[in-house]
Formats: C-alpha cells, sequence, structure tokens
C-alpha cells in the first residue's frame, strides 16, 4: 500500500460541509485508470463557549458533520467539552436508564435498537484496557481504538446521558445489572454533563473530569490556532435516518477487537477529528496528533 498526499491549491467553502473529490489513476500497463469520488466533510471542534439550554443559536460558526439530514457539532472551552446534534424524527417516547429494573439490560427503543445519539472517542494515550499494546499485530487488528462511549437518550421527561465504555472499566458496557465500577458505568451525575433534549435536539457539556484523557489532549493547546488529532465517531439510531459516522468517511474497518457490539466492527473509533484552539477561520499548526490507522485518509481540518 502506498499513501499519496498532494496539496490543496484552492477550495471554496461549502455551507453544508459537503466536499467532492474525485480521483483518477493511471498505472503504467493497464488500460483503464482506477477513479472513483467520495464526499467529505470538515470535521474539527473550535474553541468557542456555549450554553446549554436547547437553544442552538450559539453554534453559531460552528462547522457541522452529518449523517443524511442529523446534523452533528462539537465545541470546546477551558471548562467542557460540548455536544449538540438535530436529530429529525427522534421523538421522545424511549424509555429512561434510570427507569430500568434488573431485568432490562439497556435503554432501547421501540425497534430493540440502542437509540440516541452515540458518541464514541479514542484519545488515551495509555488506556489500561488495551492489553495488547507492544503486539506485533497491534496496529493491524489488535488496537483498542475506543477509549470512551456516551449515549446522549431521547427522554424529555427524565433527559439524561449514560457513560457506556470507559477507561479502567475493563472493556464492559453499561448495564443495570454490572457490578460497582470506577468509573460508574451507566447515566451520569449533573456535575459530570450538563444535558437537554427537546423534540430531537441535542445539547450536552461534557466536564473535563469526565473525560480526563481528552482534557490531556486539548491541554497542549496552548498557543493560538494551534490545533491536535483525536478519534471520534458518532452515530443516530431512531431518528427518521440513521447511520454511522464512518459511513460517510468511508473507513469501516473489519476484524479489529475493542468494539461494543450494540455497534457492528464496521464502527470502530478510527476517523480522526481535530481539536483546535481558535475558531478554525485560518490556518492552524498541528502538534502531537493522536495516531489514525495507515490506512485512512484524514479527513479533519488540516
Amino acid at each position: 500500500m502506498r499513501i499519496v498526499k498532494f496539496p490543496v491549491t484552492a477550495a471554496t467553502v461549502n455551507a453544508d460541509n459537503q466536499y467532492g473529490v474525485g480521483w483518477s489513476l493511471a498505472i503504467t500497463g493497464k488500460s483503464t485508470p482506477q477513479t472513483g469520488t467520495q464526499i467529505i466533510q470538515a470535521a474539527f471542534t473550535p474553541k468557542k463557549t456555549i450554553t446549554v439550554d436547547g437553544n442552538l443559536s450559539d453554534w453559531s460558526g460552528v462547522p457541522q458533520t452529518s449523517i443524511g439530514n442529523n446534523k452533528f457539532m462539537t465545541a470546546w472551552d477551558a471548562n467542557y467539552f460540548y455536544v449538540a446534534a438535530t436529530c429529525p424524527g427522534m421523538g421522545s417516547g424511549f424509555p429512561a436508564w434510570s427507569s430500568l429494573g434488573s431485568t432490562n439490560e439497556m435503554v432501547t427503543s421501540k425497534d430493540g435498537k440502542a437509540a440516541g445519539v452515540w458518541l464514541m472517542l479514542g484519545c488515551a494515550a495509555n488506556n489500561p484496557d488495551d492489553v495488547l499494546k507492544g503486539h506485533p499485530l497491534y496496529n493491524k487488528g489488535c488496537r483498542l481504538w475506543t477509549d470512551y462511549t456516551f449515549l446522549l437518550n431521547p427522554n424529555s421527561s427524565t433527559p439524561e446521558v449514560l457513560r457506556y465504555t470507559a477507561p479502567g472499566t475493563n472493556l464492559q458496557e453499561a448495564y443495570v445489572s454490572n457490578p460497582a465500577l470506577t468509573p460508574p458505568l451507566g447515566g451520569m451525575t449533573s456535575s459530570e454533563v450538563k444535558y437537554s433534549y427537546s423534540d430531537g435536539t441535542f445539547e450536552a457539556a461534557f466536564a473535563w473530569s469526565a473525560v480526563p484523557d481528552l482534557k490531556l489532549v486539548v491541554d497542549k493547546l496552548t498557543a493560538a490556532n494551534s490545533s491536535t488529532r483525536i478519534n471520534l465517531a458518532w452515530k443516530v439510531e431512531g431518528a427518521t435516518t440513521s447511520g454511522e459516522w464512518q459511513d460517510r468517511t468511508g473507513m469501516h474497518t473489519w476484524g479489529m477487537y475493542g468494539w461494543p457490539p450494540y455497534w457492528y466492527p464496521s464502527a470502530i473509533c478510527n476517523t480522526p477529528w481535530t481539536f483546535i484552539n481558535g475558531d478554525g477561520s485560518g490556518p492552524t499548526r498541528m502538534i502531537d496528533a493522536q495516531p489514525v490507522p495507515a490506512s485512512s485518509s484524514a479527513i479533519s481540518k488540516p
């Protein structure tokens, strides 16, 4: 495999954050060139303070990534990591985690799928659960790409965010029947996350204490317009259209371990996402980026 890089000499901003890329590769001795096209999106997190109140007007200027008609945004500041999403048709007729009895294993939608907006982060430099680190096949098929998984639950009467996986829990997932774990899985406290949901509009602010490994990453962004990259993926279940972010990036990866079974092996959290100490409107300087798979083509803002 050979990775080919080339500079972008000119570009026009697309209001929908949809950029078509086409390529043609002529190979010596072959009569027909290889060609292809793909829509890519700029995936980055600018520094901006957000008020979690269900009104997304203060997200103005933050780029939206999309899965169908679902939109997703991220931001950060000194106190929080912010997430917002609009998912038409999501509704609110889903059970709350706090209402489940011991016989119910997880939050499910009416069709049996885990409903809401899922968020996966791969940002830990040393996850204690990444037990095969150092193995010769680590990057080929043994790497743990996902450090944190969260579910923003679409329940208007009991708005809540679930911590579904986290470093230090030995790859266990959030079930009602789990033993006590550190950090605890399941419903998160108001000191860990501020959350608002109504009629398909999600908005959350994760305190840095809830994602300490991500905090270590952004703490490196001391200079203005400096940037760094992690792996981030999102997914929608239960809306008018559902799907995985990996569908939009062309980065499905099969055969790896370290994925919660509710999200299928095609959804390894290996898609690059950039954090910027600034609004992202101008050039940035990448520092100490988290590694992404050698087979990946970065779609995040350079």
